[in-house]
């Protein structure tokens, strides 16, 4: 209980550059969204998965995306105070392999954690077959993804 009174101050007390989006009443887990998060297509899903962080106790700050250089890809979020990308498999998605790999392949460049939120009906073959060409092919990856894969 003190964790989630802790927790509560914290969140009351995040400066005027941050949108209180979600506090958990029964975790203590919270959203602090920065107002120079991009708020375009994506916003939507990146609520969504801190939502899902924040239920299980996690401190999530979706991060200012403002300023920064042209074309330079940055992760969307700080996870308990981690760099996370959050990324997304749609029914646009006709090759479910391929766009998985692509997704882990461009999130690796923005953060070394990834939470891939897929909202439609997939094969788990599909994903592994996505997620063993992503190691065959950077072996920085096989390393930090051998341990770290749980599909929830």
């Amino acid at each position: 209980m003190d964790n989630i009174n802790q927790n509560r101050r914290k969140y009351q007390a995040a400066g005027l550059e941050y949108e209180k989006h979600y506090f958990d009443e029964q975790t203590g887990g919270y959203v602090l969204i920065h107002e120079g998060h991009n708020r375009g297509d994506d916003f939507n899903l990146g609520a969504f998965v801190s939502e899902v962080f924040a239920k299980q106790g996690q401190v999530v700050e979706l991060v200012d995306e403002h300023g920064q250089e042209k074309y330079v890809r940055r992760f969307d979020a700080l996870v308990d105070g981690e760099k996370w990308e959050f990324k997304v498999l749609t029914n646009k998605a006709k090759n479910v392999r391929g766009a998985f790999q692509n997704g882990l392949v461009k999130g690796r460049s923005q953060a070394p954690r990834i939470a891939y939120h897929i909202n439609r009906q997939v094969h788990v073959s599909d994903l592994n077959v996505g997620l063993e060409r992503t190691m065959y092919i950077d072996k920085e990856t096989r390393k930090n993804f051998r341990n770290r894969l749980s599909l929830r």
